[in-house]
């Protein structure tokens, strides 16, 4: 899924993502037993059902039934901020120079674009490789 030149992208926030949602909304009794699939479904909820909760706000309520404040300058705080945080759409550099198609950035969150990753990567060696 990953060549060795990859040093950055979308797939850096997958695991962090991930962790996130095994934590906040558990699967199951131990997250290292739940199938793909159910971490696809949770990932991406409203593909199923546009009225369901989106992803942040799943983590959100989980972390705070937890007792998790997100308001403080924890570790697991800062990295939810960071990852929810919307960032706007970038196509150049600060000096102006145009990045390059591959490198611009459409606007959202990084846990938006990790699971859009985590998606197209799951779908199409994961679960593929598992059908065929």
């Amino acid at each position: 899924m990953l060549s060795k030149t990859d040093s950055g992208g979308p797939f850096n926030y997958a695991l962090p993502t991930i962790a996130l949602l095994l934590y906040a909304a558990p699967l199951d009794d131990d997250p290292k037993h739940v199938p793909v699939e159910d971490i696809m479904t949770a990932l991406t909820p409203r593909r199923a059902d546009r009225e369901a909760p989106s992803l942040e706000d799943t983590i959100r309520e989980g972390l705070t039934k937890r007792s998790h404040d997100l308001d403080d300058a924890s570790d697991l705080s800062s990295l939810f901020h960071y990852l929810t945080e919307y960032r706007p759409p970038m196509a150049y550099t600060s000096t102006g120079f145009e990045l390059t198609s591959a490198d611009h950035w459409p606007g959202g969150t990084l846990m938006g674009a990790a699971v859009e990753w985590v998606h197209h990567a799951f779908t199409h060696h994961y679960l593929r490789r598992n059908t065929a």
